[in-house]
Formats: C-alpha cells, structure tokens, sequence
C-alpha cells in the first residue's frame, strides 16, 4: 500500500544486541536495544513485548541479521545463534505485527545506511568492514549494495581476524577500489585509539603508494548504520 505516511520499523538482529529503531518520515523518533534472546521463540516473545511502544499503523519493516539466510528468509548457518536456524522467524513476526518484512544480511544494510545518511550519499563506492561480534564487510557502489544469491556480504568471517587487519584493508582496497573505507562495530570503537588507528596509518601509507587516487579510511559515521539501512531497504521494497 502507497502511502504518504511512512512509518518503519528498523530491525538490527545481532550475535550479541538487538536494535529496534522507529522511524516516522525518516526521522529515528525510538529507539530499543536488549540482548540477542538465545531462542527464536524468546525473541518473538521480546519483540512482542516490545512491540507495544510504537505505532501500529507501520508501514514495514526492516531487518538486517547477521547469518546467512535465504530466499524464504530462513537461517541457513550462523555462530552465534545456531537455534535460530530453520526456524520461521520473520513470518512469524509479520504475522504478529501484521506488517511485510523484508531482510537483508546486517552488514550489507550498514553500508547502505553508512553511504546514503551517515556519508550523506558523497561517493559512489563505499566499503564498510564490520569488527563486532562478528567480523564482515559490505560494497556498495554506484547506488547498490553487492549481493549474490551465495553470500549477500564479504564474509570476512572465515578468513580474516582483526590482527590482520593491516593486510585486510590493503587487499579489499585493491581489489574493489573504494573511494572510502568506513569501520564499525563494537570492537573497532573499543580499539580505535589503541590498534586501529595505527593500523590504518600503516595501509594507508602502503595504499599511498600504490594507488593511482586519493583512499579515505576512517571510522563509520553512524552508530547504528544496519537500522538506517534497514529504513532504505523497507522504503525501496515498499514504495
């Protein structure tokens, strides 16, 4: 249903956090953060509760998870919430809520909320390298977000740990070519001063010389950039 009136409920479904961010018209007007329940079941009973402090007249809602989920949105492998796998979470919810959900994998919503609100839509090719509960990256460029129907993120998870950092940024930076690289998540915030600004000075300067362009690393301007991707994923299903 088209409607002048938009009222969107953001989801950030974490390892460790949950995010809930109401939006009425772009402007965040709430915002809830709890513990990641362990179970499917104790999520909907959460969220439920949760539920009653907005509107219920939403328009949709938007959900950035961490895991791997497929075309049903159905949990197909994650670390942190194994219970959750199979288990028919966001119908479910849409159900409960009697509102369309519509998902995408956390850190691809981060980028796309970094590059639109917190970069204010100033390049065309942005990398965000999530360091949380999880480690993962996500490209967009030229006004989209890179997905495949294998990996809808660069799950840097399997092969890469905040120690390699260095090497890290070195290689996405050549491979794809960003204009700027934003960082962050839990852990770059609780490392900032004492790793990682370092850490980039040392790729930058490696960068520096073998780059034909000027590259930006720097930390995310947004706090919670997976709900502000979520608000444009809703919005560009939805309307």
């Amino acid at each position: 249903m088209i409607t002048n009136k938009q009222n969107i409920l953001s989801i950030d479904l974490g390892g460790t956090y949950t995010r809930l961010g109401y939006f009425q018209n772009n402007e965040l007007t709430e915002l809830i953060k709890y513990q990641t329940p362990k179970t499917p079941e104790q999520f909907i009973e959460e969220f439920e509760k949760q539920f009653k402090n907005f509107d219920n007249e939403l328009t949709s809602i938007g959900v950035g998870a961490a895991g791997f989920w497929d075309r049903e949105q159905l949990l197909k492998q994650s670390i942190n919430l194994p219970q959750y796998i199979d288990y028919p979470l966001w119908d479910k919810i849409s159900k409960l809520s009697k509102t369309k959900v519509y998902l995408a994998t956390d850190v691809e919503l981060a980028v796309w909320g970094e590059a639109v609100y917190g970069l204010n839509n100033q390049y065309t090719n942005v990398l965000y390298i999530n360091m949380g509960t999880g480690f993962s990256a996500g490209l967009y460029k030229d006004g989209k977000v890179f997905s495949t129907d294998y990996s809808p993120a660069l799950r840097l998870s399997f092969t890469t740990t905040a120690s390699s950092l260095k090497d890290t940024l070195i290689n996405l930076a050549c491979l794809f070519s960003p204009q700027v690289i934003c960082l962050g998540g839990s852990n770059a915030l609780a490392n900032w001063d004492t790793e990682i600004v370092s850490t980039i000075k040392e790729a930058q300067d490696y960068l520096s010389k073998v780059l034909v362009y000027p590259l930006k690393i720097q930390a995310a301007k947004l706090e919670y950039p997976t709900l502000w991707g979520a608000l444009e994923l809703a919005k560009a299903r939805e309307f």
